[in-house]
């Protein structure tokens, strides 16, 4: 016995030792076989390439059919080599294109061809029904049904804390889908319980910021703040942060109003403005921009009534130019405003100087352009003004004229004059020569009459 197994063992060494023999010589051998190859190429590739051949389109059926009988296979086996070799869409996308076809979407496939989807990922034909239904039905994630329950546009099943009476709503209100949450979260391996954390995960509470101003309110309490911290996506630790920070301040602008008009120093103004992250020297640009000059006319009459103006460093020592550039005008207005530094007397009192005499039609006029007359009523105005006061003088002169033609007609008349001293008069009285024949010839005939003795008695 032993000697066999001698005999034995020894043979399958000396194979052992042949083949590791045969290794060793393949490098040596190798070249020599590839030049008997090369020079008598008779080598055909094998049937499962060449039905992968005709799979990828490659060849024809009929081109490689030669190839594959040589390799002992039939045109059946090569066919049904090819089927092997070719390759439907996955399951995910047939079930994507079958859901096209309840659409009528184009690129749809048809109920055998995703059946022959799933056989081809080598699925047992007793799922194929199943997972039919279930890609033509696809249900809602938990996630989905959470936020559908928040929303309203799902039934809550009672799993959220509050709801809201909107009965008496005037906005129109979206349909609750007919589902069921709870089965169809269980649908989805998700219980009743966790399907009502996911409510409360996916429900926000009011945001940190409104919390703590409806604390400061009197609305919520702090525990009621608290509650929106820890409900929310803010970890606890910044709760009084949050709240101090939303407590209400004085503005920036405020504190500089304060210091602008005496209630404050300039340090309580710099230290209200940096509550606000505003540096000392934009408090002291807000400052500028804050405070406001005088109107142009306030100007002249404080100067007028004695006042000084105290410009500031670096401010312009003009008060009218500062005020026109430290107001909020364009500088195209300046001069205009500038301009507007006097008041004007009234209409009435500038028609008494003129009628009077004290002002031209021209002074007149510019006057009452400058109080914003029309040019037009103006100059009319100012004309009828000043032909007024010439008309008056005019009155007074003819007034002394006919005063002094009645004296030389009494005293011509009474004989006190002759008639050359009356023509002289008359001639004073601006009477031409034929005018004055015209009176003396009158006058004769009147102290005739007055000459004649009176009528003898009846």
């Amino acid at each position: 016995m032993a000697s066999v197994v001698g005999a034995l063992t020894g043979g399958v060494a000396g194979i052992a030792i042949g083949e590791a023999g045969s290794v060793a010589l393949d490098p040596v051998f190798e070249p020599v076989k590839q030049d008997a190859w090369k020079n008598k190429a008779t080598r055909i590739l094998n049937e499962g390439q060449l039905a992968q051949l005709v799979a990828q389109a490659l060849n024809a059926f009929d081109e490689v059919l030669d190839d594959v009988e040589r390799n002992g296979f039939d045109s059946d086996e090569l066919m049904s080599l090819v089927q092997l070799a070719l390759k439907a869409p996955g399951v995910p996308e047939a079930e994507k294109l079958y859901l096209r076809s309840q659409g009528k979407y184009p690129g749809a496939i048809t109920l055998a061809q995703l059946h022959h989807a799933y056989g081809k990922a080598q699925i047992e034909p007793q799922f194929w029904d199943h997972l039919t239904a279930a890609a033509a039905n696809t249900l809602l994630t938990p996630a989905q049904l959470a936020l559908g329950a928040v929303r309203s546009t799902l039934n809550d099943q009672g799993l959220l804390v509050k709801k809201l009476d909107t009965s008496d709503s005037n906005v129109p209100q979206y349909q609750v889908a007919a589902l069921n949450i709870i089965d169809e979260a269980a649908a989805a391996g998700v219980d009743k319980e966790r399907l009502r954390a996911l409510i409360g995960s996916v429900g926000l509470p009011m945001s940190t910021h409104e919390a703590a101003s409806a604390y400061f309110r009197k609305i919520l309490t702090l525990g009621g703040y608290n509650q929106s911290i820890e409900e929310g996506d803010v970890r606890p630790e910044w709760a009084p942060f949050i709240l101090d920070q939303a407590r209400q301040i004085l503005t920036a602008h405020d504190w500089v109003e304060l210091h602008l008009r005496g209630y404050i120093t300039l340090n309580e103004m710099y230290a209200g403005t940096a509550l606000h992250g505003m540096s000392a020297a934009d408090s002291d640009r807000l400052f500028l921009v804050t405070g406001r000059p005088l109107a142009v006319h306030q100007i002249t009459t404080g100067l007028a009534r004695g006042g000084v103006f105290q410009p500031e460093p670096g401010e312009i020592t003009d008060p009218f130019e500062a005020a026109v550039h430290e107001a909020n005008i364009k500088p195209s207005y300046y001069d205009l405003a500038i301009a507007n530094k006097y008041t004007l007397p009234s209409a009435f009192v500038l028609k008494a100087l003129a009628t009077a005499g004290d002002l031209t039609q021209a002074e007149t006029e510019q006057l009452l352009l400058e109080i914003g007359w029309p040019p037009d009523l103006a100059l009319k105005v100012s004309t009828v003004w000043t032909a007024a006061k010439t008309g008056t003088a005019n009155k007074h002169v003819t007034s002394s004229t006919t005063s002094l033609v009645t004296a030389a007609r009494k005293a011509y008349i009474g004989g006190a004059a002759n008639e050359q001293q009356a023509r002289t008069a008359l001639a004073a009285a601006g009477e031409t020569v034929p005018n004055q024949d015209k009176l003396i010839a009158l006058w004769n005939a009147q102290r005739a009459l007055e000459q004649l003795p009176p009528p003898a008695a009846a």
